[in-house]
């Protein structure tokens, strides 16, 4: 069945409390979703997908010149417009830089950062995904596997981290062990991963969302909240509105908050049963041990007996 959208619940507010204005009563509609969905991860804000790396193309030679923000491909290279969004570099002891478009008839790239190192001329070179792009929606990661061999990824490292093991990036090969938070890009946040990879990988990622704002086109109620959890907690806000000036007060307003506290407390209590009903769909009051950690294999008592390891 449908849920009430939240214009509906803007208007049962605004029914409530006539002296505010629309606007108002959708603000406080929006706070109220704000603090439920940021309460906790909740199971509706979990989404799958997936991140990419590609294979390298180092093509011909590169040449790239002092204070500049251009990359000539000289022949027989040539760019192509996927390569917008990936990592160009020169050796190991050179920048890293992003390709943020590029020229075809000139056949150049246009990097995100001013090159100062000396002059390259016709120097080999790698573009590669070595920051990896995450949707549009993405809060945090769950978990990251890749397939391929059979193994999870951390994502609980950072990259000063990766620059203590490995100051150049100059490490290869697969699979994966880690990915850190890298920087904001395009208005998104890229991860890096370690080490970088030259190939063409699909890794499969579960995320929590960050769930869109009340009033954007996509938003809706999910069907497992009612929508009077939500209308409860606006509510309480419109109790604490004592009107816009001394002579049109708010008839709702409560000087000592009785109404607010009361609409507080049984907002709590509904999101309580909530809570629980969203733990029978996905528990989340369940740690593993340490013994059984990522990369690690799945390991039994019974196994841990008949092997006398040491507790």
């Amino acid at each position: 069945m449908a849920n009430q959208s939240f214009r509906d619940l803007a208007g049962l507010v605004q029914l409530r409390c006539s002296t505010a204005p629309i606007t108002l009563a959708q603000s406080w509609v929006q706070q109220a979703w704000r603090d439920f969905v940021e309460r906790r991860r909740w199971s509706f804000m979990l989404r799958r997908s997936q991140l990419f790396t590609y294979d390298q193309y180092n093509i011909g030679t590169a040449t790239v010149l002092a204070g500049t923000q251009t990359v000539t491909i000289n022949a027989p290279g040539v760019v192509s417009a996927t390569h917008v969004g990936r990592q160009f570099r020169i050796g190991t002891a050179l920048p890293i830089v992003t390709i943020t478009a590029v020229d075809a008839v000139l056949n150049t790239y246009t990097i995100d950062q001013t090159w100062w190192p000396s002059d390259q001329t016709a120097q080999s070179y790698s573009v590669y995904q070595a920051y990896l792009a995450v949707p549009s929606d993405f809060h945090s990661f769950v978990s990251v596997v890749d397939p391929a061999f059979f193994q999870p990824i951390t994502f609980d490292g950072s990259v000063q981290m990766f620059d203590n093991m490995d100051p150049q990036r100059a490490a290869s090969g697969s699979p994966p062990r880690s990915l850190a938070y890298f920087d904001y890009y395009q208005g998104l946040p890229r991860y890096e991963m370690w080490p970088h990879q030259r190939s063409a990988f699909v890794y499969l990622m579960t995320y929590e969302a960050r769930l869109p704002e009340p009033w954007d086109a996509t938003a809706a109620i999910p069907y497992t909240v009612p929508a009077d959890i939500i209308l409860e907690r606006a509510m309480m806000y419109c109790a604490m509105w004592p009107g816009p000036d001394i002579t049109n007060p708010n008839p709702y307003f409560s000087s000592k908050n009785g109404l607010a506290s009361m609409h507080r407390q049984e907002y709590e209590k509904r999101v309580a049963i909530l809570e629980k009903q969203d733990n029978e769909h996905m528990q989340q009051n369940i740690w593993y041990q340490s013994d059984q950690a990522r990369r690690s294999p799945n390991i039994s008592a019974s196994w841990m007996q008949s092997h006398d390891m040491a507790t």
